[in-house]
């Protein structure tokens, strides 16, 4: 069975995360990639996303220096991130992780994936009844540690691609 190349969005925490989740969604863009899949990894991705609307680096000091300004930034990468999981991925992966309950973005993702019939592949190395139950909801297939994912990645892309979650109807 030969299958089109999938587009797969790394969601996880970034503005709590002490590496905004750097390392894993390295590890997985270059396995995905690897496979011939593309991958839109919002660490990379914002940060062009923003540089073209000639937004500084540093911008997370307006959080406590300027808040209009820094809600109008948060708006700017609101829309990307949302339009990546609504108009432009097959599936969306997510590492659940400590610092994911701090923020808001991977929820609404999760969310928005569930309702617009996306694939929502589970990352977490923990109790899953750590993580909220509209969420676990939303979640096609549940992975033990980003090993387990990369060792069943090509039954996942096989079989749970047909199959997405029913939300949205």
């Amino acid at each position: 069975m030969s299958l089109r190349p999938k587009v797969y969005y790394l969601v996880g925490s970034i503005e709590h995360h002490p590496t905004n989740g750097w390392h894993w969604r390295n590890s997985l863009q270059t396995f995905l990639e690897a496979k011939g899949h593309k991958v839109i990894n919002p660490v990379t991705a914002e940060i062009k996303a923003l540089q073209v609307a000639d937004t500084p680096l540093d911008w997370q000091k307006f959080k406590k220096t300027n808040l209009t300004k820094y809600c109008i930034i948060m708006r700017q990468i609101i829309d990307f991130d949302l339009d990546v999981v609504i108009n432009q991925c097959d599936a969306i992966i997510v590492r659940w992780d400590e610092y994911i309950p701090k923020g808001a973005g991977s929820h609404a993702e999760i969310s928005f994936a569930y309702y617009f019939k996306k694939p929502v592949f589970l990352i977490y190395e923990g109790d899953i009844s750590e993580i909220p139950g509209w969420l676990l909801g939303c979640v096609s297939k549940f992975y033990t540690s980003i090993k387990s994912f990369k060792e069943g990645f090509d039954v996942l892309v096989s079989d749970s691609m047909a199959s997405r979650p029913k939300g949205g109807d």
